[in-house]
């Protein structure tokens, strides 16, 4: 690898490591999930309050594989560091396949994820939905096990890894290639005997310096700096999906919400026009603070605006006021700070 494409990656590396730190704290998860939990209700509940449960905990699931998946590619980012200063190609390569196919199982999670509010708004009652979560969490439960705890214990069938290169080619068109390549590199062919050899059998000069890989080196550096930047996007897409269906659980646990209603889309009632902050736009259907942000990118978009950015204006009397920016100008919004 050239000196500069070694610099990138490890920058890259670096990057990605220092974007986790923050998210430390879920490491000890029962204790960062304590709180929310707290204010669910009473799991013995009928009807409505076991689904906010039962939503609650593929939520939690979900976000439990996301930093699963994430720690593992931290690990596996911090040995591709350390074989990059090494000058260790073999190691190098094999642990960039390795990054590979952990970020197409997240990818393959995303995706997942992705669809969950869509089938769930379909079902049309309690037991239809109930099935339906249970489906969902089979299928982070092949996931987690995969293959060999699932065939020891359970049913189900396990996923192969191409099923999720499959989901990851979607966002990374050069995948089939850069795989086959590293594979070629990795398994106890000619691929790997040349990052140790000449690739000629019975000829030439053994174990060669890193430097005459360069180019094995860099393709492999590429890979791990796309993967790395693809991982950073599922996981910021994959918060917001879970924000939006932990607004979900929170209607769920209403007393009095309906099942129907659960993943219904208000309409956008509104009392003020946008032009001050005497005058903000209040959503009056919006039943939490998550719901009443998302009427507020809808509401944009249903004037024909750009929007081009928002910010926190203040705190006053229970409600949480906001600029947004558009191509038109300014509009207020306020929401309620206490659902």
């Amino acid at each position: 690898m050239s000196e500069k494409g070694g610099q990138e990656t490890i920058e890259r590396i670096d990057e990605f490591i220092a974007g986790q730190a923050p998210l430390a704290f879920l490491n000890d998860f029962d204790a960062a999930l304590q709180g929310r939990e707290e204010r669910l209700p009473d799991r013995a509940s009928e009807s409505v309050a076991e689904l906010a449960w039962l939503l609650y905990d593929l939520a939690r699931n979900h976000l439990y594989m996301l930093r699963v998946g994430n720690l593992k590619l931290v690990q596996i980012a911090k040995g591709i560091r350390w074989a990059i200063e090494a000058g260790n190609p073999t190691v190098q390569i094999s642990l960039v396949r390795s990054l590979l196919e952990h970020t197409a199982a997240l990818s393959f999670q995303f995706e997942k994820l992705s669809g969950i509010q869509d089938d769930l708004s379909r079902q049309a009652d309690v037991e239809k939905l109930k099935s339906a979560l249970a489906r969902h969490q089979t299928v982070l439960n092949r996931i987690y096990f995969n293959q060999v705890a699932l065939r020891a214990e359970r049913e189900e069938k396990h996923f192969h890894v191409n099923d999720f290169r499959k989901s990851l080619r979607k966002d990374y068109p050069d995948e089939e290639r850069a795989y086959d390549e590293l594979c070629e590199f990795v398994h106890p062919n000619c691929g790997s005997n040349y990052l140790v050899s000449s690739g000629v059998l019975g000829s030439g000069i053994l174990d060669r310096p890193h430097s005459d890989y360069a180019a094995e080196i860099e393709a492999a550096g590429a890979c791990a700096r796309k993967c790395l930047e693809l991982a950073d996007r599922y996981e910021k897409a994959a918060s917001v999906l879970l924000i939006k269906l932990d607004s979900r659980i929170e209607i769920a646990g209403t007393p009095g919400a309906r099942t129907t209603t659960i993943f219904s889309e208000k309409g956008l009632s509104h009392t003020g026009d946008g032009s001050s902050k005497e005058n903000a736009i209040c959503f009056s259907k919006s039943r939490t603070h998550i719901e009443a942000v998302e009427m507020i990118g809808r509401f944009v978009a249903s004037q024909g605006m750009d929007f081009r950015g928002r910010s926190i204006a203040g705190l006053e009397k229970g409600f949480l006021f906001e600029t947004v920016h558009t191509d038109r100008g300014l509009l207020w919004f306020k929401t309620k700070t206490d659902w």
